[in-house]
């Protein structure tokens, strides 16, 4: 069955192995790989030998050396980046534990650990709008646990150099994107655009990195409530919950920066905060329900 399934999806080449080299090398690493993944359900030993055939058709290596190349690839590793090019829940709780947590703990730097495991979360697996994620990429050619450290590697001497940018630019536009222009006009009547703007922009700023991250990728990124679960590992029930939290912490913040710098009386404070209550609640609740958002 792989020998078969390798030549059919290699039909359109004339660079293809003899059945029995397939049978000595190709079929043996195919079912070790998927034999070390029993809890992976992508399509077995005929989705990883098409992606092989793949691989073997961009390699451009000569059907003698067949053999030698079939040893040299991580074919465990390409299975389980399959599987997380599929959004597979358990494929994602095995790579953040087994291998990104182990790339960010080896990365020296000042970027705090969970911000930097985020971020190569969103590097490797989230995918830009109309396009695969980057783990798709991923062609077995090395270890993966080494590309998922380069990629560490990057992101924190990227972090390094202008350690305040994305984080400024989250601010900005999380802030731009909660600020309606019917609460702007609202609150200009009362005199405080800028004030409010200020402030919730210092509660979101105050947010830990987690909570940043996944205000950024469902309202910036569009990446929607099922991607993020499978994600973060978690049910999209979890996903709304921590949503909400979020929601209350924001709200809480910017009321109490608010009452601290302008010393607002309470029923005028109420009425700032009302408005951005509001407007809260309805952007959280529009973004979970928007069925045209990234799966």
């Amino acid at each position: 069955m792989i020998e078969r399934e390798f030549l059919r999806a290699s039909a359109k080449s004339d660079n293809v192995p003899t059945a029995q080299q397939l049978r000595m090398s190709l079929v043996p690493a195919v079912q070790a790989a998927v034999a070390a993944w029993p809890a992976l359900e992508v399509g077995g030993a005929a989705a990883l030998t098409q992606r092989v055939a793949s691989v073997w058709q961009d390699a451009q290596i000569e059907a003698a050396q067949f053999a030698a190349w079939i040893a040299g690839l991580c074919l465990s590793d390409l299975y389980l980046a399959l599987a997380l090019a599929n959004n597979h829940k358990k494929a994602v709780e095995v790579f953040e534990h087994n291998y990104v947590n182990v790339a960010v703990a080896s990365v020296r730097g000042k970027t705090p650990k969970d911000e930097l495991k985020q971020l190569v979360l969103e590097r490797i697996l989230v995918a830009a709008r109309g396009q695969r994620p980057r783990i798709a990429s991923y062609a077995g050619k090395g270890p993966l646990l080494a590309w998922v450290k380069a990629v560490a590697v990057r992101l924190s001497v990227d972090t390094r150099q202008d350690p305040h940018r994305q984080h400024t630019q989250d601010v900005e536009a999380l802030s731009a994107t909660f600020l309606a222009p019917d609460l702007e006009l609202m609150i200009l009547s009362s005199r405080y655009t800028a004030d409010l703007k200020h402030a919730l922009a210092s509660a979101l700023s105050s947010l830990d990195p987690r909570d940043r991250n996944l205000l950024r990728f469902h309202f910036l990124e569009g990446v929607s409530g099922d991607a993020l679960a499978r994600m973060y590992g978690v049910t999209r029930r979890t996903i709304t919950r921590w949503l909400e939290v979020i929601r209350l912490t924001v709200l809480a913040r910017t009321k109490a920066h608010l009452a601290r710098e302008l010393k607002l009386g309470d029923e005028e404070l109420e009425l700032i905060i009302g408005a951005l209550r509001s407007q809260l609640a309805s952007v959280l609740q529009a973004g979970l329900a928007l069925p045209n958002r990234r799966k």
